[in-house]
């Protein structure tokens, strides 16, 4: 993904085989940041992905996600 498509509160999905070990997970993104690591800096997004803990990924690792086109099983109608 594009960095300048990234907001918080968007739902994006970590791409498969990611380094971090969280690859194909899904999550909400929490913020949009420049990070120093001492030896220089680069931009990541911090990802909620309804555990423990919050991630740090790069914005290339990272694809929008919609949760509705995923749930193929379930329908959902208004009575």
């Amino acid at each position: 993904m594009s960095k300048d498509m990234l907001k918080p509160g968007q739902m994006v999905q970590i791409a498969p085989g990611h380094k971090s070990g969280f690859g194909g997970r899904q999550g909400k993104v929490v913020a949009v940041s420049m990070l120093d690591d001492g030896h220089n800096k680069v931009l990541g997004a911090l990802v909620d992905i309804n555990s423990p803990l919050q991630v740090i990924i790069e914005p290339e690792s990272l694809e929008e996600w919609r949760p509705e086109a995923q749930e193929s099983e379930w329908i959902e109608f208004y009575i």
